[in-house]
């Protein structure tokens, strides 16, 4: 009777990614998939005016509510008045459990929704945010630690996306070795490796005066240290003309990054371009992914670019201590040692048989991480919710 109750379990997701709100994105993908899950997946998406959308029903049990929120730091209590609006009715909110798909804004959100309404909180974790080791790289990096781990400690269940995120959480509280699920992103390699996956948005035909593409993909923000990118291209400039680097991504820094490649003398060849929705194409024609933050992957990104077996040069962050093996399927770089860096560039610009090696062999990497079929890795996020739902209503996992 009770797995009966389980199988039609109402879910309350709350989510800060606003490609949700894209149909065919990977986000609404993943919820499309996550809503045959449940009776009804109600969604709320923490997401600012300029991606102003409408409340709508997506597929039969998955309904989607955006903040549409003038003022960012008012999106939590937008969160707030949208389900008490929406889905309090009959004395009680409508809803088995309360999921956040992050433990930074959507967490508190999250966490505010389950103690008022007193139903068992989920979080997700994708990277390891609860590691101490953020505090010492900002004022920024040290709020969002100390506010994962609040959040993260008063769920009931928790999902992450790496063994290591686990190991922290067990650390944190060793309740947690019995209530954390790991789950590995679920990314589907045959199709992005497939001969119909051709590159929409070759960089090569868009920029045709480079032979060579370093690609940078993240927010333009002292965290991510992108000059570190450009001083690696002035470097391996120097012996090959054809190079250019593009950067994808929107942030503060866009203007002191321009001037450094003006110094440095390449400015001819950085291209800056805005943040994009879908970087397959990219990542399928950069002779290079290049990943020089200080102690955050920006997104999914280095398991995205390996899916397409993109050669990836990056700092040891995310996902890339476990699934890359150093000059094997990729390198592992220092970003307190530059040179790393540009030595890596140059290694794979001018070894092609090295290039064409760690490119197969990432390709085997990221196969046998993501070794789960998509049925595998929907039911550990169901089991995951259940167990919530079971240890919140008193019974033993």
């Amino acid at each position: 009777m009770f797995a009966l109750y389980n199988s039609r379990m109402n879910v309350l997701m709350v989510t800060s990614d606003a490609s949700a709100l894209i149909d065919g994105s990977a986000a609404q993908s993943m919820l499309r998939e996550q809503a045959t899950l449940t009776n009804r997946l109600m969604v709320v998406v923490m997401n600012g005016y300029g991606t102003h959308a409408s409340p709508r029903k997506v597929s039969d049990n998955l309904w989607i509510f955006p903040t549409n929120s003038w003022i960012p730091f008012l999106k939590i209590l937008d969160v707030l008045y949208i389900v008490k609006r929406e889905f309090f009715f009959q004395k009680r909110l409508q809803a088995d459990i309360v999921v956040a798909n992050d433990p930074g804004s959507a967490g508190i959100a999250g966490y505010l929704l389950a103690a008022r309404y007193k139903k068992p909180l989920h979080v997700h974790l994708e990277h390891d945010l609860v590691s101490l080791s953020y505090l010492r790289f900002s004022i920024l990096g040290a709020f969002r630690t100390v506010f994962a781990r609040i959040v993260a400690g008063q769920a009931t269940t928790v999902s992450v996306g790496q063994a290591q995120t686990k190991a922290a959480m067990v650390r944190m509280d060793p309740r947690f070795a019995d209530r954390t699920t790991v789950i590995p992103r679920y990314i589907d390699t045959k199709a992005l490796q497939s001969e119909e996956a051709v590159p929409a948005d070759d960089l090569h035909l868009k920029y045709t005066d480079f032979r060579a593409i370093m690609l940078v993909v993240a927010p333009l923000t002292h965290e991510h240290n992108v000059q570190l990118a450009i001083r690696s291209l002035a470097q391996v400039s120097k012996f090959y003309r054809h190079i250019g680097l593009v950067i994808v991504g929107n942030g503060p820094l866009k203007l002191p990054l321009k001037w450094l490649a003006w110094r440095l003398k390449v400015a001819d060849k950085v291209i800056f371009e805005s943040m994009r929705e879908d970087l397959t194409s990219y990542y399928k024609s950069a002779h290079l992914l290049m990943v020089p933050s200080r102690h955050e992957e920006y997104g999914t990104i280095i398991e995205d670019a390996a899916a397409t077996g993109c050669a990836i040069v990056t700092s040891p962050v995310g996902i890339a201590p476990a699934l890359i093996e150093h000059t094997k399927n990729g390198f592992l770089c220092d970003p307190k040692v530059p040179s790393e860096f540009w030595n890596a560039a140059d290694a794979l610009i001018r070894n092609w048989r090295l290039w064409d090696e760690v490119k197969k062999n990432i390709l085997i990497s990221v196969e046998t991480y993501m070794h789960q079929d998509k049925s595998e890795h929907l039911a550990l996020y169901k089991a995951s919710w259940e167990s919530a739902i079971r240890l919140a209503r008193g019974v033993q996992i």
